[in-house]
Formats: C-alpha cells, sequence, structure tokens
C-alpha cells in the first residue's frame, strides 16, 4: 500500500491505548524543527504539487518519473519518513514503489519499529500486480498480487488467499488517486485483507488552502489531504489519547514542483 498503512493505524491505536506519555528526544528536537502549518501551504511553480497519479485533468505525475518524499508525525514528533517514485512506463502502466520506515520510542525502549516496501502497477485506473514486503515486532510479511488470464492471484506468505472485493478493478489504498471516492473496497497491500469503506468528499471551508477526504471504516478514519489542484499533500489519523499521526509532504518536494 502506498501511503499510510491500515495495518500499521492498527497497531498504533493497540499501542497508544496502552501506553502512557512519550519522551520528549531533545537530540531530535534539536535535528528537526517543530513542523507548522506552512508544511500544507499551496505549493508555487510550474506543475501542480506532485505526489502520486492524480489522473485525468491535472496530475503532478505529468512527467515520465516522479519522486516525493513524505515526513510522518506521531503528534508533533517525527517518527520517520515514507517516499514514494512514481514511473509511467512507455506501455501505458504508472508504477509506484513506496519506501516506509518508521520508529517509535516511549520511554527508554522502541515500542514499535516498521519497515515496508511496496511495488504496485496500475494499468486503466486499476491495480494490476502488487508485491509487499513489512519487517515489523511480528515478523516478515510478504503479499504479492498478479494476473492469471483475466483473474487476479493473491498470496500472503506463500499461502493463496481469496479475494474478498469485486475483482474487475482492485485498488490499494491509493491516497493520491484522486477518484478515490469511487471506491467501496480498499486492499491492504500489507495483509491482503480487502476492507469495505465509506468515502466522502469534506467541505471546504472559506478562505481554505486545502481540501480534504475521509475514508472510514469499522476500525479506521483517515483525513487524505490535496492542495486545490487535486494534488495529494497530507494525511491525518486520530489515534486513542487525543494522538495523532500525519504525514506532511517535505518543502523541498513541494516547492520542486
Amino acid at each position: 500500500m502506498l501511503g499510510l498503512n491500515p495495518t500499521l493505524i492498527l497497531k498504533l491505536r493497540r499501542n497508544t491505548k496502552s501506553s502512557g506519555q512519550y519522551r520528549t528526544d531533545a537530540d531530535l528536537r534539536a535535528a528537526r524543527r517543530k513542523p507548522t502549518r506552512q508544511r500544507f501551504r499551496r505549493p508555487i511553480g510550474g506543475h501542480a504539487l506532485a505526489t502520486m497519479l492524480l489522473f485525468a485533468c491535472s496530475s503532478l505525475f505529468a512527467d515520465q518519473r516522479a519522486t516525493y518524499l513524505f515526513d510522518v508525525y506521531f503528534d508533533d514528533r517525527l517518527v520517520g519518513t515514507h517516499r514514494f517514485e512514481r514511473t509511467a512506463t512507455d506501455d501505458g502502466k504508472d508504477v509506484i514503489e513506496s519506501h516506509a520506515d518508521f520508529q517509535l520510542k516511549i520511554l527508554f525502549f522502541n515500542a514499535f519499529q516498521y519497515q515496508h516496501h511496496s511495488r504496485e502497477v496500475w494499468q486503466n485506473d486499476c491495480l494490476v500486480a502488487l508485491t509487499a514486503e513489512t519487517e515489523s515486532r511480528r515478523g516478515a510479511e510478504k503479499t504479492e498480487l498478479s494476473q492469471e488470464g483475466s483473474l487476479p492471484r493473491l498470496t500472503v506468505n506463500g499461502a493463496e488467499k481469496e479475494i474478498a472485493a469485486p475483482l474487475d478493478c482492485l485498488s490499494t489504498f491509493a491516497y493520491w488517486r484522486r477518484d478515490l471516492t469511487s471506491r467501496s473496497h480498499l486492499m491492504n497491500a500489507q495483509s491482503g485483507a480487502v476492507v469495505p469503506v465509506q468515502i466522502q468528499t469534506l467541505p471546504v471551508a472559506e478562505g481554505a488552502t486545502d481540501e480534504r477526504i475521509r475514508i472510514s471504516s469499522d476500525k479506521l478514519n483517515i483525513d487524505v489531504i490535496y492542495d486545490l489542484k487535486g494534488d495529494w499533500i497530507g494525511l491525518e489519523t486520530a489515534l486513542p489519547k487525543d494522538h495523532r499521526l500525519t504525514y506532511r509532504l517535505q518543502p523541498a518536494y513541494a516547492l520542486a514542483k
């Protein structure tokens, strides 16, 4: 999955339910300035801010290759980064690779470590292939999706798994896709599970410089943030005890577009 992994959100929810306050890391504060609302300002320059394929009229993937990097925060504390690279192939496919590396410390020990790499292939606005590898405290996981004839084949840790969703056009939690609101089921790339979701566009306040959609299910509630041109620039989700997990596009990547 690109972007924030639903499995990761659920793990963080469990961790925050059982943990106390997080210890301040002076070295981290010195190395990284506290994030501000400036990270969500509308980018300036030629093309709109590019993150992933925003098909149709405006796309930050107007070039053959695009790269951008998100800082990931637990409340105001930087816990890692998530990098995305997209390549448009000559045969009309979009190949998206993502690399996530998070580390969360509680007091004097590492409460959570997470590394995730995925490669998605899209064609005609549908997911046609996927390889995802994840390392966490639970161990290693690998998910693969391929096409066998006209039907997709899914394996999780080497075992074939039935896809409990309409098979005509699959989608992961592909936050860069502005057409995500038309989807009723999204696949968790880490586990291969297909999640029924409700997706709504939130009202845009007067004077706002961004717009949002909300992805909801039984255990998830994710706000995906776009600039007014429709390009993905951030993500937020609430966690227990008033904590929050946030993706913020690094300013250098926003201004480059």
